[in-house]
């Protein structure tokens, strides 16, 4: 539906990649290639074709003229592919749609053969699918979030509340306790290497409370046995190396009389390394294996393996892992958790009682709602499934995973943000992942050969590892972001020139850029973002209720926007 095969200017189509991204049907583009996004990611997590990207959301729309369509994929959506195309590509149309895999199935190359894997058993369930028509001043992607937005709150899937505002905006920070290292390299033999313990934690909340940092949203990654490869949580506890359950207690305590809040970071769907050789406790793919995930590890730069790889339970036995952690930690005044699993991978299960993707998400979605009662909850990058919920998002897409196409065909956008703002807070992936001073031989160092902290700082932009710090930071302040760090008390590396996660590097950095998000952001959490638009090449508009607006610019050069002075490189909030 709303396929043509010409555009006028203005005329798109959006697709859900990232936070949400523009197709401008009027730009030409020669040769294009369909575009396929799989809603909630592959089946079997992080093994994704290179041309089939991860989507948060069933969403899609299309702009022809003075008219629009947003749809809206209400159920059936957990087996969605999304997919777009253009007049110059296979199809000689420029149409998006969703197709529904019904009845899994899989190839497998065996030597010159390939054996083809059917499930027995097709999902039966209801397909439903929301149009939703737009016309005039809403022809617009931020008329199409806020159709989706209305429609995700009747279908509950998003809450009716508003984010409780307060008069600062949140600092949301990750700090890593703690992760495995090899005592001997090639051989798995390992031991627990501790990053952040409690006590040092505290000492970085009191540091940033001197700073007038005074709103804490503390993500406790790898506080509990395993460190970032967690054990499964039937086995896992909060580390003695790090402080214990009495350590662990003392920064909740602290953190409660400075009204922050503290969430810590948990597994429900993954178990674990394997131990057992015979050992039918997993979750099963089509072909009757394990099934099972691979997580980046962040800091495999100074330390440990690339990624870490683990078995996921059968969805049958993931209330057994949410009553086991409502059972560890009913005793303790903790008020929060963070889901670092079951909001980003989704899988189907072949064991003795199986689970198709729909179900799975159903069952997740549920267990989330059983683990949030009388708590904050906090999701790692937010799969729609799993948000009804959901206090606070982190990790929420705000970079396209598709980059081999040129400006200005295929532009980024804050779909999904404009669709959340005001519900939930969120930020992006932590600032400081974005700076590589490796990549350019022209920053300043001290005499102890660290980078200056005024080199990092909002105002300075002069070579290309600034660059990508700055745009980060401009981006945070366009999709109305809460800032967001990652941060270890250990000193990791004594030889790069600033490392990257390595709190003493960054603290004053983080206060600067959060001290001015702070002072445009704040009194605007509550409040819904009502639209976004490209003012000019490289300047954007994000209004809020209340028509405050901020005008953020990416380029090199003062912009004058009707009287109004846009900074080169800055922002600026218009009340």
């Amino acid at each position: 539906m709303g396929a043509s095969t010409g555009a006028e200017p203005g005329d798109f189509m959006l697709v859900p990649d990232s936070g949400g991204a523009l197709i401008n049907t009027a730009i030409e583009q020669p040769d294009f290639e369909k575009m396929s996004f799989v809603v909630y990611g592959d089946n079997l997590p992080g093994s994704a074709t290179s041309d089939e990207k991860s989507a948060v959301i069933g969403a899609y729309g299309i702009k022809n003229g003075e008219s629009a369509l947003a749809v809206l994929i209400e159920s059936g959506d957990a087996i969605a592919k999304i997919s777009a195309d253009r007049v110059t590509g296979s199809s000689g149309l420029n149409k998006v749609g969703a197709g529904f895999n019904t009845t899994q199935c899989k190839d497998i190359m065996n030597r010159k053969t390939i054996s083809r894997y059917i499930s027995r058993e097709s999902y039966t369930g209801e397909i439903r699918l929301s149009f939703r028509f737009l016309s005039g001043s809403n022809a617009t992607y931020s008329g199409m979030a806020a159709v989706c937005r209305e429609q995700l709150i009747r279908a509950n899937k998003l809450s009716t509340k508003t984010v409780e505002t307060g008069e600062y905006l949140p600092f949301n920070l990750t700090v890593v306790g703690a992760i495995q290292k090899n005592l001997v390299r090639k051989i798995p033999l390992q031991s627990t290497m501790s990053l952040t313990t409690f006590e040092q934690a505290q000492d970085m909340l009191s540091r940033l409370k001197a700073k007038d940092v005074n709103s804490v949203f503390l993500r406790y990654k790898g506080a509990l046995s395993g460190g970032l490869d967690q054990n499964d949580i039937f086995k896992a506890k909060v580390l003695r190396s790090l402080g214990g359950e009495k350590g662990l207690a003392e920064l909740n305590d602290y953190m409660l009389t400075q009204k922050m809040n503290l969430f810590l970071d948990i597994n429900i769907l993954s178990t674990g390394k394997r131990w057992l050789l015979f050992d039918s406790s997993y979750g099963k793919t089509i072909f009757g294996e394990d099934c099972l995930t691979q997580t980046k590890n962040e800091l495999s730069d100074y330390v440990g393996d690339g990624y870490f790889s683990q078995r996921l339970r059968p969805i049958s036995a993931i209330s057994d892992a949410v009553l086991k952690v409502l059972t560890t930690f009913r005793n303790t005044d903790i008020e929060g958790f963070c889901l670092n699993d079951a909001s980003k991978t989704l899988y189907s299960d072949f064991s003795k009682e199986p689970y198709s993707r729909p179900n799975a998400a159903t069952e997740i979605a549920e267990q989330i709602t059983a683990l949030s009662t009388g708590r904050k909850m906090m999701a790692d990058t937010g799969n729609f499934y799993a948000i009804k919920n959901i206090n606070v998002i982190f990790n929420i897409p705000m970079s396209l995973t598709i980059t081999d196409i040129d400006n200005p065909p295929y532009q980024p956008g804050p779909f999904i943000q404009l669709i959340l703002h005001g519900i939930i807070d969120y930020s992006g992936a932590p600032i400081n992942e974005t700076f590589n001073p490796d990549e350019d031989s022209n920053v300043n160092f001290d005499s102890d050969g660290k980078t200056t902290a005024e080199e990092l700082f909002f105002d300075n932009d002069k070579n290309a590892s600034q660059k990508e710090l700055k745009d980060a930071m401009l981006r945070y302040i366009e999709y109305g972001a809460c800032p967001s760090y990652e941060w270890s008390y250990k000193e990791l590396s004594k030889t790069k020139s600033i490392e990257t996660y390595y709190f003493d590097d960054w603290v004053n950095q983080a206060v600067d850029f959060y001290l001015k998000a702070n002072a445009a952001l704040a009194d605007l959490r509550g409040a819904r973002m009502v639209k976004h638009s490209q003012i000019k090449p490289g300047v954007f508009c994000a209004e809020y209720e209340g028509s405050s607006r901020i005008y953020v610019n990416y380029t090199t050069g003062d912009v004058d926007v009707g009287g109004i002075i846009v900074k080169a490189r800055d922002f600026i909030r218009i009340y």
